[in-house]
């Protein structure tokens, strides 16, 4: 991703304007994803991602974890009772 960056000096001058690349390396990996099996705790899920959940949700015996980078990528952990029984992932590399 690039972002403009506009320089000038005063509000009558001529800005100018480059395009700086941005490296957004994810905080979390597909590969990380990959390891998370049904069955596994809360902490050990967390332990895997290396990062804390943006998202945790409650429903009675059901809890959900969200964990987001910042390129939009995201992967989904659903525990009930506490054990993971299901994950997805969107745009993880």
């Amino acid at each position: 991703m690039r972002i403009p960056i506009i320089i000038g000096a005063s509000a009558s001058a001529i800005a100018l304007v480059a395009c700086v690349p941005v490296s957004q390396s994810p905080t979390f990996t597909l590969s990380q994803y990959d390891q998370l099996q049904n069955g596994m705790s809360m902490e050990q899920v967390k332990e895997v991602m290396g990062a804390a959940p943006s998202t945790v949700s409650e429903s009675g015996e059901w809890q959900t974890m969200i964990f987001s980078n910042s390129d939009g990528s995201n992967a989904v952990a659903v525990f009930q009772g506490g054990v993971l029984t299901s994950k997805s992932q969107t745009r993880l590399k």
